[in-house]
């Protein structure tokens, strides 16, 4: 708050030589700010690779600080069971600062193909100043020769997926083809590989059938109906009523434009 303190000023001479004086001091009493959350670095963690794991980049660091004038506690949640973060809470004096890692922890291992997402977040559990979160991405390819799913058919044309990354090689677009003859009569599992290069490597191919979900297949291994090395993935006959099935693939490059192919076209017997 605010005082005032008047100070008197008096000559003690009888009778007084001078007027007396008076001085006003005013007295400002400062609260201290509350506690304040401040977390860095603002980015997420974004990791990929293979079902079963290890995956990458597999945790990030993130500075907890205390930018406030008193102490204040912080606890930090993940919203998914394939995340951790450790510690998981704490205490910051004014201006102190802690470290926590978010990891990716075994949990993940179980997880089918797809793309799953979650968040951190990071709470001020004093007074709620500075609460934030951090997204949390993981892309868990499916192993060489994964089943694909088939689903009611293609709405449309597969859309040119942006440029990824930065630096040399940038605006080179990936080169890919099938390694598969169209039109040709299947039953049982069928293998359908892509062949793909780019000066700067491939990341992963993408594939889909009659508009089921896209699978991502991050490595290269022999198909065995060709002997060759390249990216493969199945499909079998018993998913598809008899008669012509669509498949559709993207080579995504490290760094580089990906590659849309031109759809494929088979005949299921089932």
């Amino acid at each position: 708050g605010v005082h005032n303190i008047t100070l008197s000023v008096r000559d003690d001479n009888d009778p007084p030589a001078e007027a007396s004086d008076q001085v006003v001091i005013t007295v400002v009493e400062v609260n201290p700010a509350p506690g304040e959350l401040a977390v860095t670095p603002a980015g997420g963690l974004d990791s990929s690779g293979n079902e079963g794991g290890p995956f990458s980049p597999d945790s990030k660091e993130y500075t907890l600080k205390n930018v406030g004038g008193e102490p204040m506690n912080w606890t930090a949640t993940p919203s998914v069971n394939w995340v951790e973060a450790t510690p998981p809470s704490g205490t910051l004096a004014p201006g102190a600062t802690a470290a926590v890692t978010v990891s990716i922890n075994s949990k993940a291992n179980s997880l089918g193909a797809g793309s799953y997402d979650g968040n951190v977040s990071f709470t001020n559990t004093t007074n709620h100043n500075g609460d934030t979160s951090r997204v949390m991405s993981l892309t868990v390819h499916a192993p060489p020769g994964a089943i694909l799913i088939p689903g009611s058919g293609f709405s449309g044309p597969t859309a040119q997926p942006d440029p990824v990354g930065s630096g040399p090689g940038v605006d080179a677009k990936a080169i890919a083809r099938w390694d598969v003859v169209p039109f040709q009569t299947f039953d049982g599992d069928f293998n359908v590989g892509v062949v793909a290069f780019h000066i700067n490597g491939i990341d992963r191919v993408e594939f889909a059938v009659d508009g089921g979900p896209w699978l991502s297949i991050s490595e290269m291994s022999e198909n065995a109906r060709v002997g060759v090395w390249e990216y493969w993935a199945a499909v079998r006959a018993s998913d598809f009523a008899d008669g012509e099935i669509e498949l559709r693939a993207i080579a995504y490059p490290l760094v580089g434009i990906p590659r849309v192919l031109d759809s494929l076209f088979l005949c299921a017997n089932a």
